[in-house]
């Protein structure tokens, strides 16, 4: 094994070895050292971190005998799991603060952040199906950390079900494709794909789509969702929103530019799931009481809109451009927003939307925060929701589907409402109930203050980071 194969993997390599490191110390660090976990979590990101710079500039290439991609998307994917990991790691040391399972927590945020980061750069069938598993295993533990809470149990088993049996079905259509070209490399299987039939491809394709579709919480494999989200912590809700969402889309991007490249109706059938999926994301958020579960349908419809990006990669250069960004945009306003959630969860007991009552009164710069962040998910001008969904509809009308900008935009009105209706409670209700901050969730607020100050600054300069989607678009296919 070339040792080049092995500094490319640098970061995964540390982040498996200060993962099961933290399980192994985990349970000896109860009570007053319990944060020694979420500390040492921390800082195996920021190690990580350093560990990945030396790929910053490097040319493309594949390695371990082409199943792993070097390239600037996997490059993003890194810092940007990192980022989310951290950040999460902040708000949940004081949301879990003294319960049972606390300390394993940091563990499996790091295992979930490896099969993300991992799952992002593989351009191998096996190593797709493996760090698909390793990130779902590591969610299974995530979703149920508080077992005494209402729901946790129950959302984590359906979790659980949904996974196996979508997992299976999209092992059977890799299979199916493997049968047909004798190999397990999704470039080399465009090429062989060319001349097979073409039903028993498309039944193949779908099959693994299948999985891809459960784990971006696509329509009609969605349901799982809001149910996982409500019953774990709004802190662990928002990362499995965003971090294996957006590696999946990631992976997802590699199969659909390369291995179904010979499959010519990929395009209007991913365009139909997203037109699907931000329809039905958007109408059931307007019926939810529950904030978390308001915003787990709001990251339904945000699936639905990134898929826009993904139905053109091929159509369109700037496709893939399009797609990081809204990417960043979305993990500046959507993970802060559901920390905002555990904060108001925290002081006032639930998450219903008669919680945020008030909060202008009680935590005026919070509620002004929640307010952008709802506003940029919304996708009000000039905040980065906005251009990023502007770049979304830009690709997508360039790419022939002006019918999906029209049914974008229709949804994009309706979000508007349901948004609205936590921003009227935070400022147009009255609540007695004070807003009791802990000392230690000042993090978390700092989290919430910095994703906010990101939506804006983001919205009114987006060139310099259109730039940086630009440099981070590159696939590497040999």
């Amino acid at each position: 094994m070339p040792p080049a194969d092995l500094l490319g993997i640098a970061p995964e390599l540390w982040l498996l070895m200060a993962s099961m490191a933290l399980l192994a110390v985990a349970p000896f660090t109860r009570g007053r050292r319990e944060g020694t976990t979420t500390w040492g979590a921390i800082a195996s990101l920021l190690i990580a971190l350093v560990l990945a710079a030396p790929q910053l500039g490097a040319a493309p290439q594949r390695i371990f005998g082409g199943t792993y991609a070097l390239d600037p998307l996997a490059l993003f994917v890194k810092l940007f799991v990192i980022a989310a990991a951290i950040l999460v790691l902040l708000a949940t040391r004081e949301r879990l603060r003294g319960a049972t399972h606390a300390v394993t927590v940091p563990a499996l945020v790091l295992m979930s952040s490896l099969g993300a980061m991992a799952l992002a750069a593989s351009v191998d069938l096996v190593l797709i199906a493996l760090f698909l598993q390793v990130t779902a295993v590591a969610s299974y533990g995530l979703v149920g950390a508080l077992k005494h809470e209402p729901g946790a149990q129950e959302a984590t088993l359906k979790f659980f079900l949904f996974a196996a049996a979508t997992g299976a079905v999209m092992l059977y259509g890799m299979a199916l494709l493997y049968g047909l070209t004798g190999t397990l490399d999704t470039a080399v299987m465009a090429e062989r794909l060319h001349g097979s039939d073409a039903a028993v491809v498309l039944v193949a394709g779908a099959l693994v789509l299948t999985g891809f579709a459960f784990k971006i919480t696509a329509v009609p494999l969605h349901w799982w969702a809001p149910d996982a989200y409500e019953g774990a912590t709004a802190p662990i809700s928002g990362f499995l929103s965003v971090v294996p969402k957006v590696a999946a889309l990631t992976v997802l991007v590699r199969v659909l530019f390369t291995a179904f490249a010979a499959i010519p109706e990929w395009p209007f059938l991913v365009a139909v799931v997203a037109a699907v999926t931000m329809s039905v994301g958007n109408l059931f958020a307007l019926r939810q009481a529950s904030v978390k579960r308001l915003l787990a349908y709001s990251t339904i419809a945000q699936a639905g809109y990134l898929l826009m990006a993904v139905a053109v990669i091929r159509l369109e250069p700037l496709a893939v451009p399009a797609f990081v960004f809204y990417v960043l945009a979305y993990l500046a306003m959507n993970l802060p927003a559901f920390l905002v959630v555990s904060i108001v969860e925290r002081a006032r007991g639930d998450d219903r939307i008669e919680r945020f009552n008030g909060l202008a009164d009680t935590a005026p710069a919070l509620a002004a925060a929640m307010a952008l962040l709802l506003l940029s998910l919304a996708g009000v001008p000039p905040l980065v929701g906005f251009i990023g969904k502007v770049a979304l509809f830009i690709v997508a009308m360039s790419g022939g589907f002006t019918w999906l900008v029209v049914i974008a935009a229709a949804n994009t009105a309706i979000s508007i409402y349901y948004y609205l209706r936590i921003i009227a409670a935070m400022y147009f209700d009255r609540s007695d109930a004070p807003l009791e901050t802990r000392p230690q969730a000042v993090s978390t607020v700092a989290a919430v203050l910095l994703g906010a100050t990101a939506t804006v600054v983001i919205g009114i300069f987006p060139l310099v980071f259109f730039g940086f989607s630009i440099a981070s678009a590159p696939i590497v296919v040999p």
